[in-house]
């Protein structure tokens, strides 16, 4: 089995965009934003990106594995791959997972927020969206 993760491209969006529409999750605006394509066997299986907020800042989400190639191992590959993206600045990256997924991102060097006074509101309104979009709990964290 051979899993490649790659960065998306333009022609790739509208894949990205109807996996993400067909999970409720926001759609992919491309232009401020890092997404990757998980591949199994040249098969796309999953995708995750980050969304920059501000130079600061930046916002991992929209992490998705396709039902017939979850644990893979996917989302730890996607998540480092996204994360290496980053690894010459020094930023904030955020994330807001459901909860059952609190020991994937904590392991991945994600904690929990304790202190919500310096977050960009941008960051705020999408946990709050989340917390009224889905049935299940979702945690604010931050690397």
């Amino acid at each position: 089995m051979e899993i490649t993760i790659r960065l998306a491209t333009e022609n790739d969006l509208a894949w990205v965009n109807s996996s993400y529409e067909g999970v409720n999750f926001l759609a992919s605006a491309f232009h401020n934003e890092i997404i990757v394509i998980a591949e199994v066997n040249s098969e796309k299986a999953g995708l995750g990106r980050l969304v920059k907020i501000n130079d600061n800042v930046w916002e991992l989400g929209g992490m998705l594995v396709l039902t017939g190639y979850r644990n893979l191992g996917l989302s730890k590959k996607i998540i480092k791959f996204l994360l290496d993206q980053l690894s010459q600045v020094q930023v904030t990256v955020y994330c807001i997972p459901f909860e059952g997924l609190f020991v994937l991102y904590n392991s991945m060097g994600f904690e929990p927020v304790s202190n919500i006074d310096n977050i960009p509101n941008k960051v705020l309104d999408k946990f709050e969206w989340c917390k009224k979009t889905y049935p299940e709990n979702v945690l604010l964290l931050k690397k």
